[in-house]
């Protein structure tokens, strides 16, 4: 299993309609062959701003690598098309140790 972790930084003006439109992208995603399960955290941080991390679980790097080289790109611009200025993203990928 590997998550895929995705925290984002969203201006407070835009923050209702981002997370309206992250929950459909998010069911768009779990829909990728791999894709498990998703689950959204909002991290406590004093800030005007708000900072949500995505864990995604999927069931192998092999099965994330395919969506990062086919996927990927299109799933991104589609937020950056909605939403080009407020947010911030940074990803990262995370493998249990056995």
């Amino acid at each position: 299993m590997v998550i895929y972790e995705v925290n984002i930084k969203i201006n407070k003006t835009i923050y209702e309609k981002y997370i309206k439109w992250l929950n459909h992208h998010i069911k768009l995603i779990l829909k990728i062959d791999g894709f498990i399960n998703a689950k959204k955290y909002l991290i406590k941080k004093e800030s005007k701003d708000y900072y949500i991390s995505i864990h995604y679980y999927i069931e192998s790097i092999v099965k994330l690598n395919r969506y990062l080289n086919f996927n990927a790109k299109q799933m991104r611009n589609e937020g950056v098309k909605m939403f080009p200025e407020g947010i911030e993203i940074t990803r990262r990928i995370l493998e249990s140790l056995q």
